[in-house]
């Protein structure tokens, strides 16, 4: 698909990408972003994406800007680590250093397709998000989404 629809240029495949997660933004019913940066599943371990390029980090910086103005809550996804797909979560961490500078919101989620992955990787996920600065995630109560400290 890259090479057909994008002439091989994996940042412009990457940008059209996150336009249309951007899109998110004008949807009033959408609460979460998740896996904001899904085109990364299969990156390992040969990489289709070069995450550092400064053409891919504008893209993926400028569609987290529009949602986190949006009031998105962006999710720390662990789903991918449990399968076997990566050996991190989504978003990555530069990313996740990202959203806090920004005032994002998080969320944790495994993206369970089992009972017993419900909780995969929260601890490691926690620390993750603490280590870029953030001291709590959002919870879906019954009064909503509330802040939950770690």
């Amino acid at each position: 698909m890259i090479d057909e629809a994008f002439r091989g240029d994996r940042d412009a495949a990457a940008a059209h990408y996150f336009s249309l997660v951007q899109s998110i933004a004008d949807i009033p019913e959408a609460d979460i972003v998740g896996h904001f940066d899904l085109l990364t599943k299969f990156n390992e371990p040969e990489p289709l994406y070069d995450t550092a390029s400064p053409a891919y980090r504008r893209a993926a910086l400028a569609a987290m800007e529009a949602l986190v103005q949006a009031g998105k809550i962006f999710e720390i996804n662990t789903g991918a680590v449990s399968r076997g797909y990566r050996t991190d979560f989504y978003p990555d961490t530069y990313l996740l250093n990202a959203l806090r500078e920004m005032g994002g919101r998080l969320i944790l989620s495994s993206d369970s397709h089992a009972a017993d992955t419900v909780t995969f990787g929260f601890a490691e996920a926690e620390k993750k998000a603490k280590a870029a600065g953030f001291d709590h995630v959002w919870m879906l109560t019954e009064q909503g989404f509330v802040p939950t400290e770690f």
